[in-house]
């Protein structure tokens, strides 16, 4: 029953994950820290395919937090959630 509980929200985690990536970049647009005028051709476009990568990467590290017993599982299983979100902001910041 504990791999069920843990497998569902490493589920919920990364569908959240998944989805705040989007809505992080739109709001780095309006708080000004990505200029849209001065940004690259399909920066967002590049940056959400990268971001992709990270989050599917971030799911199979998550995975393994489902099936281990210490307590630092906790920190494999917010990967989802957290991996993509700091990704977009770094690579924001680098790139634009």
């Amino acid at each position: 029953m504990t791999y069920l509980f843990r497998f569902l929200t490493l589920v919920v985690l990364s569908l959240i994950g998944g989805l705040i990536v989007p809505v992080l970049f739109h709001l780095m647009i309006k708080f000004g820290l990505l200029n849209p005028d001065t940004a690259p051709e399909g920066f967002g476009n590049i940056m959400l395919e990268q971001a992709t990568y990270v989050w599917l990467a971030s799911v199979a590290v998550g995975l393994i937090g489902v099936f281990i017993k210490q307590e630092w599982r906790i920190a494999l299983l917010l990967c989802p959630l957290i991996l993509p979100a700091l990704f977009a902001v770094v690579y924001t910041v680098l790139k634009a």
